[in-house]
């Protein structure tokens, strides 16, 4: 017996609403498929990527690929709505710096 399943149509483009919370989750996320893939060099491996056909990658390819372009896409969204603000992080060694805490 077929099942009726809910899809979007193909020319579809939805808009949703996203805040910063949950833009720092998929950021999460997609840090921790990075972290899978035990890449040594993030430049290589984003490389390769973007130089391999979306069907040829690997299930965690896909993954990671898939997250960057939604981050991408959550962040030029986010320039053309002027709700973008930059801020100065004080890296390790400098004065000032103070180690990150989980809550």
């Amino acid at each position: 017996m077929a099942i009726t399943v809910k899809e979007i149509k193909e020319d579809a483009i939805i808009n949703i609403s996203v805040n910063k919370t949950y833009y720092q989750m998929v950021k999460n996320l997609a840090f921790y498929v990075y972290q899978q893939s035990n890449i040594t060099d993030a430049k290589e491996y984003t490389k390769e990527i973007a130089n391999t056909p979306y069907i040829e990658m690997t299930e965690l390819q896909q993954s990671f690929h898939t997250l960057v372009l939604l981050i991408k896409e959550i962040e030029n969204q986010a320039v053309i709505q002027k709700v973008i603000e930059e801020k100065q992080i004080i890296e390790p060694g400098e004065k000032g710096y103070v180690e990150p805490k989980l809550d």
